[in-house]
């Protein structure tokens, strides 16, 4: 890999990894990868908001966005970090058995779907030339994904699964 993007890599395997274990069950070791993952973006905003008092800005350069992360940052993600903790504690301290939810076609069909994007994704933020329409649709698109990957791998209503107990 050219660059840094191993650690575009490594940053979303480690993301799709929490929120997947997040959404089936709660097992170990999510709680310590969900602490981990929003302690982190705390504290680094924290820092950087006040050290990089001019630098630290959200750029989307192909869609035209730019602002200031000074005030923003540290509060939603700080705020994250503290209802994790919050949330770990309050969940750990449960003796509750922990039931794995069904996979379901649904669950199937939604990770397929949006697997299959990723092909298409390359080729528009690829091949496209920068801050031109193919590399807005890809960029409009992966933040679409990013959105509906806790839908994917989440489990479904109540009725849904009724309705699977009853055709049995």
């Amino acid at each position: 890999m050219h660059g840094n993007y191993w650690v575009l890599v490594l940053g979303s395997s480690f993301a799709l990894i929490t929120i997947f274990l997040g959404w089936r069950g709660a097992r170990l070791p999510f709680h310590w990868m969900l602490l981990t993952w929003h302690v982190f973006l705390g504290t680094g905003s924290i820092y950087l908001a006040a050290t990089q008092l001019e630098s630290f800005v959200f750029s989307g350069e192909t869609l035209g966005i730019s602002f200031s992360l000074n005030w923003l940052a540290p509060l939603i993600c700080g705020g994250f970090a503290l209802m994790a903790l919050h949330w770990v504690r309050r969940d750990l301290s449960h003796k509750e058995l922990r039931v794995l939810p069904p996979w379901t076609r649904s669950n199937t069909t939604w990770v397929l779907a949006l697997s299959l994007l990723l092909p298409l994704q390359f080729a528009l933020l690829r091949f496209g030339d920068p801050h031109s329409l193919t590399d807005q649709i890809g960029v409009i698109i992966t933040i679409f994904q990013w959105m509906l990957v806790g839908d994917a791998l989440s489990s479904k209503s109540n009725d849904e699964s009724k309705d699977n107990y009853s055709a049995a």
